[in-house]
């Protein structure tokens, strides 16, 4: 490897691909790293344990997975390689708090800040619609949070230009871009031989932007969608699934067929995707690769506005549910 390059990643999660949630991306920087030369560790906080068989099947050699740690066994692990690491990798908000709060005063490796969203303006989102709205202060203070917590790495890693420009604007002096990058590979059926909707997503939590965002497609779009064009076609959602509300849903239209690692088939019938997402942060993955296998896409304004997409270009936008129909 060149001159022993080693780099310390931590996230969440070992971050399988099928997991969605900025883990295709998390998943994609790990291969490139060992491809490029790198040693990597990776230290999953919230969730340490996993199979090692799945790591295995899913990850290049080159990668140590460091498990049965977590949050508790950081500080331990961080003091004991104080020395070792050339950069560290932080991903997420609450991972880099703990980092902070646990690493040694005197760190010799290059500390970045991998920031896979800006998740404070998700969180006044998700109250404007579901609770109750926060006040300009309060906004104002999480975002501060968010950015002081930036600022503290030398380098923080955007996943668009317009995080990018919010860093840069708290005073971030180095930012750079790391988005998506996925091959175009349409399926081969046309339109005529496919049917019923897709929807991609993990559905943990009721109150998670997606199990929110299907919850209002098939209670107040669907029905409208009805009226349009009958009530032959389904609603396959593909993505594990523990968000009672979602469960209660499932029945002869709405199909949920939990994780499912390769979606290929999925895409080669379905006739469109949806993604009827009204609170989010980042960039949807999942739209770049429905687009990516030619299937149309149908989203919110807001999935536009992230993704630097118009209506009737690379996608079509819906702002109500009359419109999204």
């Amino acid at each position: 490897r060149k001159a022993g390059r080693r780099v310390l990643v931590i996230d969440d999660r070992v971050p399988y691909p099928s997991l969605g949630a900025g883990y295709p991306r998390a998943a994609e920087i790990l291969r490139t790293l060992v491809a490029d030369g790198w040693f990597v560790t990776f230290y999953p906080v919230l969730f340490p344990h996993d199979n090692q068989a799945a790591i295995r099947a899913a990850f290049p050699r080159g990668i140590e997975f460091m498990l049965g740690l977590g949050q508790g066994g950081l500080r331990h692990f961080l003091a004991e390689r104080q020395d070792y690491y050339h950069i560290i990798m932080i991903s997420r908000p609450h991972n880099m708090r703990d980092f902070l709060a646990t690493a040694p005063n005197e760190i010799a490796a290059r500390i970045i800040y991998d920031a896979e969203a800006i998740f404070a303006p998700r969180e006044w989102r998700r109250r404007e619609i579901v609770d109750r709205p926060l006040s300009r202060s309060r906004r104002e203070a999480m975002l501060r949070a968010e950015m002081d917590l930036a600022r503290t790495a030398q380098t923080v890693i955007a996943v668009s230009q317009s995080d990018a420009r919010a860093f840069r604007e708290a005073g971030c002096a180095d930012v750079r871009v790391l988005g998506h990058a996925l091959r175009v590979e349409p399926t081969e059926a046309g339109f005529d031989e496919r049917r019923d909707f897709l929807f991609v997503g993990a559905l943990d939590s009721d109150l998670s932007p997606n199990a929110d965002s299907l919850l209002w497609f098939a209670g107040v779009v669907m029905p409208l969608l009805d009226r349009l064009i009958g009530d032959r076609y389904k609603l396959l959602v593909a993505g594990r699934c523990t968000a009672p509300r979602v469960i209660a849903l499932s029945g002869p239209r709405i199909r949920l067929l939990q994780r499912i690692d390769d979606l290929s088939a999925l895409y080669a019938r379905a006739r469109v995707f949806v993604a009827p997402t009204r609170y989010a942060a980042g960039i949807p993955h999942k739209v770049h690769e429905a687009a990516a296998k030619g299937l149309p896409v149908v989203i919110t304004p807001l999935l536009a506005e992230q993704l630097g997409w118009t209506h009737d270009a690379e996608v079509l936008v819906g702002a109500t549910p009359s419109a999204l129909a």
